[in-house]
């Protein structure tokens, strides 16, 4: 046997973690085997300083499991970034998670998060035998106060062995080095301190869930129809379609579309006939419309301060006024002491200079002030326009939607 593959847990979104090669070899009989390791690069890699590890052990089933801090952008599935779980208040955000089964292990691995803060909630999720990717949803609750935190997503499976036991295993959070701009770009990956959640000020436009939280057992050639609860906020816009990716083919789930107006909707699973037996998970995502208004505060506060600066413009303005009629005053006294027969008043020239002075800085000061008026109330415009609601985009994901599948019972033929 041969092999020069490293292995594939992770999805080529990410890229290969390693190109280091596993091989499982059983051996046909008793006996002394020779194994050979060669450098597949030894045309360009070579040197007495070159050293490699290699590991024989016996089989031990078993997983592991990666948290994963990134995803495709959503404007452009080309390109990847960096992430952490943020959840609005009665809204969800998923959090992928990678196993990694270690010589043949194929059981059920439960996830479950734990640490999570107050007002944040995560239904454990099943990532059945024959897959490789699970996803945990986490939801914050009505009146969660917004919050930064840390929590672990737990793995557990049985060990499936005649001593029997459990296997449990805590997640590692790993985030990309960098964002990739193109499929081309390398996407190094890094494994990072703590597993983050943020719950923002904001609340989710719609929320939907289903209504019984359970495990629903069914049978091939069945269908399973899911209620579910839907909640509309202030600013949800529009119909809400739903629909779930990566299903294998003997599973069918049509996708769903929730009027604006519903408060339920329902949906239908499809099993065929040759769906492999066991469990399945249905996840389903959508995107929502709201209209949002990006930070409102910030027109308010130009608002008031543009508000400040023309009652400031307007004081200086009033206080030219008071200069002026204090100058013609001034020359008015000036040039009557000068008329025929009047005796002059050194005091009345320097009064009237004085009087000019003021005038001419108060001028200058209510000058500045319409200007600043003016440059103020532009912003609060400016800000005001910005501020006003647009529709935006808002992921909806719905807790994971775990079957299990069994073969359906034969009928007994018809007793004589």
């Amino acid at each position: 046997a041969a092999v020069d593959d490293g292995p594939a847990e992770f999805p080529a979104f990410y890229g290969p973690a390693t190109s280091d090669p596993t091989i499982t070899f059983k051996a046909p009989a008793d006996g002394t085997y020779r194994m050979l390791v060669t450098e597949l690069a030894a045309d360009s890699v070579t040197g007495v300083d070159r050293t490699w590890v290699m590991e024989a052990r016996l089989p031990d089933p078993g997983f592991d499991l990666v948290a994963m801090l990134g995803q495709p952008d959503r404007a452009d599935a080309n390109k990847a970034v960096r992430t952490v779980p943020v959840v609005a208040i009665g809204g969800s955000t998923p959090v992928e998670v990678l196993v990694i089964r270690r010589d043949g292990f194929a059981g059920d691995v439960t996830l479950e998060a734990q640490g999570l803060p107050e007002g944040v909630t995560a239904l454990p999720a099943i990532v059945p035998g024959n897959a490789n990717r699970g996803t945990l949803v986490l939801t914050a609750a009505e009146g969660t106060a917004a919050k930064t935190a840390t929590f672990q997503i737990v793995g557990k499976a049985p060990r499936g062995t005649p001593e029997g036991g459990e296997i449990v295993r805590s997640a590692r959070p790993v985030t990309l080095r960098w964002d990739a701009a193109n499929q081309n770009q390398p996407r190094a990956l890094r494994e990072a301190r703590a597993l983050p959640v943020a719950v923002t000020v904001e609340a989710a436009p719609i929320t939907v869930q289903a209504k019984e939280q359970k495990v629903w057992q069914t049978h091939r050639g069945e269908k399973v129809t899911v209620p579910l609860a839907v909640v509309r906020r202030d600013g949800a816009k529009g119909p809400l379609a739903l629909a779930a990716a990566g299903l294998p083919g003997e599973l069918k789930v049509p996708n769903v579309t929730i009027d604006e107006k519903a408060t339920e909707a329902a949906v239908t699973l499809e099993i065929g006939n040759n769906l492999p037996l066991g469990t399945h998970v249905v996840l389903l995502k959508g995107v929502a419309k709201k209209a949002f208004a990006r930070n409102p505060q910030a027109a308010e506060r130009l608002k008031a301060d543009a508000a400040r600066i023309a009652a400031l413009a307007k004081e200086r303005a009033a206080q030219v006024e008071t200069a002026k009629q204090a100058f013609a005053a001034a020359e008015k006294q000036l040039a009557a002491n000068q008329a025929p027969g009047q005796t002059p008043d050194p005091a009345l020239e320097p009064a009237k200079v004085a009087a000019k002075k003021a005038l001419d800085e108060a001028e200058a000061r209510a000058k500045a002030a319409e200007e600043e008026r003016v440059r103020r109330e532009k912003a609060a415009t400016d800000a005001t326009a910005a501020s006003a609601a647009k529709d935006i985009d808002v992921p909806v994901v719905l807790a994971p939607i775990t079957i299990v599948v069994a073969e359906k019972p034969k009928e007994e033929p018809p007793k004589p």
